[in-house]
């Protein structure tokens, strides 16, 4: 279960994507809505994940979100895909 999600300060001039979820027993499934995602930086901790990306025509919007849970991860079990949407699984 997330905690809450911060926005960047509005002079970083990035847009916060949408964030789709879902939770399991086990897992915790995220798909952020930013297609063809380019530059893409993902800090992935017990706590908390970060995330930076550019989409949009030829790159020219930054996107990010910080994302802390209300409980921790396991880090080295969870996994995440950029292609298309970028795409995330975190074991619980």
């Amino acid at each position: 279960r997330a905690r809450r999600c911060r926005m960047p300060p509005p002079a970083a001039k990035t847009l916060q994507p949408t964030v789709i979820w879902a939770q399991r027993k086990d897992s915790v499934y995220l798909t952020v809505d930013v297609k063809d995602a380019t530059d893409v930086q993902v800090r992935l901790e017990e706590g908390s994940l970060s995330f930076n990306a550019r989409g949009g025509d030829a790159g020219s919007i930054a996107y990010s979100f910080d994302l802390e849970f209300f409980k921790p991860i396991q880090r080295e079990k969870s996994k995440w895909s950029t292609k298309r949407c970028p795409e995330f699984c975190l074991r619980k």
